[in-house]
C-alpha cells in the first residue's frame, strides 16, 4: 500500500537532523531483511540491496517509534514495501526541498511540481527505480555528487531554471527523453555507469537524451558515458551508451574531456 501522506509528514519535519534520523531509522526498522541484505536475495538480476548510510541505520528509541506509529495512524497506516514504496507522484512542493541525508527506495515523483529550489546532496541516495517522469522544476535543481543506485527516469520533465547534476553518479541508466532544459544544464564530471543496468527494466540505451531541448548552455565536461571492459563484467550490455538523436542544442555545448565507452548517437541532432 503506497502512502504518500506518511512520507510527506516526515518531510515536513523542520529540523533536518531529526528528520533524517526518523526517515533513515524507519527504513532500518521496516525494510524487509532481504532488501537490507540481511537475508539471501531472491533469484534474478539485478538484486536491489539498500546499503545503510555510512554511520549505519539510526537505532530508534521507543519514543521515536511511537512518534512514527502516530504519524502512520494519522496517515492511514504504514506504507508497504513495493515498486512504488515512496510514491509522491503528482504532489506540489511549494517550498524549498532539501533531500540531503535522505535514503530513497523505489521513489516515484512522476508528475510532481517543485516550486522552490530542490537540493540533492552527496549524502542523498536513491535505491531501486526512481521516477521523475513529466515532473516540473520551477526553480534551481542542484544535485552535487549524489548517487542513483538504480535506473532513474526524467522522461518528459521540464527544467525551467538551472539544472545542475555535477558529479552525480548514475549506476543503472537514465532516461531524459523529451525533457526540456530552459536554462543551463550542467552534467560536468557525471558518471553514467552500467553497474545495475538491465535490459529488462530500462530502455536499450544507457543514457537517453533523445528529443531533449537544451535552450541554454549544455555542459558535459569530463562526463563519463559507460564503463570500460576492465572495470567489471556486465551481465547485459546496453544497445548504446548515450543517444542524443533529434536533440536540439540552442546555445553553447561543451563535451570537453568527455569519455564515451561506445559510439554515441547524434542522428538528426541540431547543434
Amino acid at each position: 500500500m503506497a502512502n504518500p501522506n506518511f512520507w510527506l509528514e516526515l518531510l515536513k519535519i523542520e529540523n533536518i537532523e531529526n528528520r533524517n534520523r526518523l526517515w533513515n531509522g524507519y527504513l532500518g526498522w521496516k525494510l524487509p531483511p532481504r532488501i537490507r541484505g540481511d537475508e539471501p536475495p531472491l533469484s534474478g538480476w539485478p538484486n536491489w540491496i539498500v546499503d545503510c548510510p555510512d554511520s549505519g541505520w539510526p537505532e530508534l528509541t521507543e519514543r521515536e517509534k511511537n512518534q512514527i506509529d502516530s504519524i502512520a495512524i494519522k496517515c492511514g497506516g504504514h506504507p508497504s514495501y513495493d515498486h512504488d514504496f515512496m510514491n509522491l507522484s503528482s504532489q506540489v512542493f511549494q517550498n524549498r526541498i532539501d533531500f540531503s541525508g535522505l535514503t530513497f527506495v523505489n521513489a516515484v515523483f512522476s508528475g510532481a511540481m517543485f516550486t522552490g529550489e530542490v537540493k540533492i546532496a552527496k549524502s542523498t541516495r536513491f535505491f531501486g527505480q526512481t521516477w521523475f517522469t513529466n515532473s516540473i522544476f520551477n526553480n534551481l535543481l542542484s544535485s552535487h555528487n549524489s548517487t542513483f543506485h538504480g535506473p532513474v527516469c526524467f522522461k518528459g520533465s521540464e527544467f525551467r531554471w538551472i539544472a545542475i547534476f555535477s558529479g552525480t553518479v548514475f549506476m543503472g541508466g537514465v532516461d531524459f527523453k523529451g525533457a526540456k532544459f530552459i536554462q543551463d544544464a550542467r552534467f560536468d564530471e557525471c558518471k553514467f555507469e552500467e553497474r545495475f543496468y538491465s535490459g529488462g527494466i530500462t530502455v536499450p540505451v544507457l543514457v537517453d537524451f533523445s528529443r531533449v531541448i537544451f535552450s541554454s548552455l549544455a555542459s558535459f565536461r569530463s562526463t563519463q558515458f559507460g564503463n570500460s571492459e576492465k572495470e567489471y563484467r556486465r551481465k547485459i550490455w546496453p544497445k548504446r551508451r548515450v543517444d542524443f538523436s533529434d536533440a536540439e542544442f540552442h546555445s553553447a555545448t561543451d563535451f570537453r574531456e568527455a569519455i564515451f565507452s561506445g559510439v554515441p548517437a547524434f542522428f538528426g541532432t541540431m547543434l
